[in-house]
């Protein structure tokens, strides 16, 4: 078969330290990876799983591949699922025999065994990959998790996955030390990764280079009528996050951008409701840089928090979820808060709530031109941390997922505004009001 995903969760994991005191379903080896994490796994039957995330006797889980996950239905409970399944790239079959019956057996009768094996082994990597010619059912599965049930598709950053192998190799270890016959096999596994690296480093594509085929018949590399070139492939559009300081904004390198705006500082009657939304807005938004890993600034719309200065912002990027929240909110910029608030109002909006409110700009660099785009969705209203975090899952999803970026062909400033007054109208506690300076 062919690799697993790295787990369903509800939130999404902003830090692996996060998952200390976490309860998850997992097995094998790969569970003591995580124990090694601080997470408390337990084995729980496919059918047992479901019913555990519903009544969080667990918090995740990991089972299969997209296209029997789905079955599961996990994806109603649990909207974030992460990859790459790094404790379990592959999936053999195996037939246990006698070997002196084995041995017995007439060379044809062998043959036949061989030949079998190496068919149901072949047949069952293909059918986990494709449900019939030409269809790849574990990306079909995704891509319906993600269009149809706001699911959203994480990657383990590069440092994280060095953290999962760092602690894999502790379990290496102390499995050699008791069982000799795991030594054998974990040397013999290693020896092959280090004479095979040599072919794989040289030869591998990296990920990303074909990205996108123009669907051309049912052949990526049939030929276009006239020898034509392939269309560019329409941009995609990311949502980020960023705390910035006061001469970080506006954000001059993203397209678009957008700012969560208190009228005033957090005060001990309200801290606690500033810090719910810091962690809705750090849990359900990723950060731009972690972002540009795959997506390039200049087609991410950001969304600001802003800080007193820049090093507080620094320290803000760099923290784990708490910790950065705890810094956003108790020096929270109130000076670019008031200048966004007023440029707002100047512009006809009236606000009088207790916020935040997300106001959003476009292009970036352009706020005080004529073609900006100001828009304000008031927050007022929103009290519980689940209420704050489908807010923000709203905002990612209707803007980068939303049918408008399909619709013409990709992403463009004219798209942005409809996708951000869709949101605003729809999920707004109090949609105020949308304002488009025309030339």
């Amino acid at each position: 078969m062919g690799s697993e995903t790295s787990g369903w969760f509800k939130e999404p994991v902003e830090e692996l330290a996060d998952l200390t005191g976490f309860k998850m379903r997992f097995f094998g080896l790969g569970a003591q990876v995580m124990k090694k994490l601080g997470v408390s796994t337990q084995l729980l039957a496919g059918a047992d799983i479901y019913p555990a995330l519903e009544r969080e006797t667990i918090q995740a889980t990991e089972i299969s591949m997209p296209s029997t996950d789905i079955d599961y239905g996990f994806h109603q409970i649990a909207k974030n699922n992460y990859f790459p399944g790094w404790h379990q790239q592959t999936s053999c079959s195996e037939l246990l025999m006698n070997k002196a019956k084995f041995d017995a057996l007439p060379t044809t009768y062998k043959a036949v065994v061989r030949i079998a094996l190496a068919e149901i082994l072949i047949h069952t990597y293909s059918e986990s990959e494709a449900k019939k010619e030409s269809e790849a059912k574990n990306a079909i599965a995704m891509k319906t998790m993600q269009s149809e049930h706001g699911v959203k598709i994480q990657r383990w950053r590069d440092d994280q996955l060095a953290t999962f192998e760092n602690a894999w190799r502790e379990v290496v270890k102390e499995q050699s030390a008791k069982d000799p016959y795991f030594k054998e096999v974990a040397e013999s596994y290693y020896e092959f990764r280090s004479t095979y690296s040599v072919w794989t480093a040289s030869q591998n594509l990296k990920s990303g280079y074909f990205p996108y085929f123009p669907s051309v018949g049912k052949n990526p590399m049939q030929t276009r009528p006239g020898g034509s070139a392939p269309k560019t492939p329409p941009p995609i559009m990311a949502a980020s996050r960023l705390f910035a300081g006061p001469k970080q904004f506006p954000p001059e390198q993203f397209p678009a951008y957008g700012i969560v705006v208190f009228p005033t500082r957090a005060t001990s009657h309200d801290f606690d409701r500033h810090m719910l939304m810091c962690e809705a807005y750090v849990s359900t938004l990723r950060h731009a840089s972690v972002v540009g890993d795959e997506i390039p600034f200049r087609q991410q719309m950001v969304t600001i928090w802003p800080t007193e200065s820049k090093t507080l912002a620094s320290e803000a990027n760099r923290g784990s979820r708490k910790a950065a929240c705890k810094i956003a909110v108790e020096h929270y910029g109130l000076g670019a808060a008031k200048l966004s608030l007023a440029q707002a109002v100047a512009a006809g909006l009236e606000i009088g709530g207790q916020g935040p409110y997300l106001l959003a700009w476009s292009p970036g660099k352009g706020k005080g031109d004529d073609d900006v785009l100001v828009l304000v969705a008031d927050l007022s209203d929103v009290t519980s941390a689940t209420d704050a975090k489908e807010m923000f899952q709203h905002w990612e999803a209707d803007i980068v997922n939303g049918p408008a970026w399909r619709r013409g062909g990709g992403w463009s400033l004219e798209h942005l505004r409809k996708a951000i007054k869709r949101w605003a109208e729809n999920y707004g506690a109090k949609a105020l009001q949308l304002l488009v300076a025309e030339n």
